[in-house]
């Protein structure tokens, strides 16, 4: 797999399917994350990212743009949480080491009822 289709692949599973199974795939054992909400430590963000899975188990994911720059590559996506009551547009941005996630950021923002530009999201 190249490296856009890991980091495809982990926005993807981590929302939709087996989170613990796309960090064992995917990442590094040096894996870091600077997710605001969560705890440094990466065993907290997968159980965040398990909870979430819970709470939206209907969440789907459509991948916008995804973007490479040497040892980096962002995942633009909507996620649609819960039909017609919370959609998001998400930045994912992963650092790799060879084949594997050393780190990721990860920029989300609401979408509004009323999207006031006419240019959309």
């Amino acid at each position: 797999m190249t490296r856009k289709e890991i980091a495809t692949s982990f926005v993807i599973e981590t929302a939709t399917s087996d989170v613990l199974k796309a960090f064992k795939l995917y990442t590094d054992p040096s894996f870091k994350h600077h997710n605001v909400y969560t705890e440094a430590e990466t065993p907290k963000l997968i159980q965040a990212m398990k909870e979430s899975r819970l709470q939206f188990p209907d969440r789907t994911v459509t991948i916008l743009h995804v973007l490479e720059d040497g040892d980096f590559v962002s995942v633009r996506s909507h996620i649609v949480m819960n039909q017609n009551v919370l959609e998001v547009i998400a930045v994912h941005t992963f650092k790799f080491k060879d084949q594997k996630i050393i780190e990721m950021w990860d920029t989300v923002q609401i979408i509004p009822e009323e999207v006031v530009n006419l240019n959309g999201f």
